[in-house]
């Protein structure tokens, strides 16, 4: 569970990343997890890849939105800043020639359900060599 000590709002939301070997499919997606023959298990991650696939942006993508409020930036600034604790595996994903996301659940909005709630709300990682998934935190 996640406890914030500065300001708190009654809305939560939490960055995430995420990188599949392969194509980002939901079979992908399923199969990396281990959910994929699960039957509850694989409708909630089902789910959770509806909610990711309407929520995250290549991080190349992520920069230039970025460049807005910082002008210069790069893949290795943005890291550094948003990232720092994740730079390293995700340039070592990136030389792989793997796809980064970045994305954000919310837990508030017409599109919020209980889902997105449980994910803003609770610290979730998960790495292996197929997948790479970190909303572990809440970022700025």
């Amino acid at each position: 569970m996640k406890i914030r000590l500065d300001f708190v709002t009654n809305s939560s939301s939490t960055s995430y990343l995420i990188s599949l070997k392969g194509e980002f499919t939901l079979e992908n997606f399923t199969k990396a997890a281990g959910v994929d023959k699960t039957p509850w298990l694989g409708r909630m991650f089902s789910q959770l890849f509806k909610i990711i696939s309407g929520h995250n942006t290549e991080i190349s993508d992520a920069v230039k939105r970025e460049r807005k409020w910082y002008e210069d930036e790069t893949v290795d600034s943005y890291l550094e800043r948003a990232w720092r604790d994740r730079e390293e595996t995700v340039k070592a994903l990136l030389a792989a020639g793997r796809k980064v996301y970045v994305g954000t659940f919310e837990d508030e909005g017409m599109g919020a359900g209980v889902l997105e709630c449980l994910f803003c709300a609770e610290s979730f990682f998960l790495e292996n060599d197929e997948i790479f998934f970190d909303a572990s935190e809440t970022r700025y």
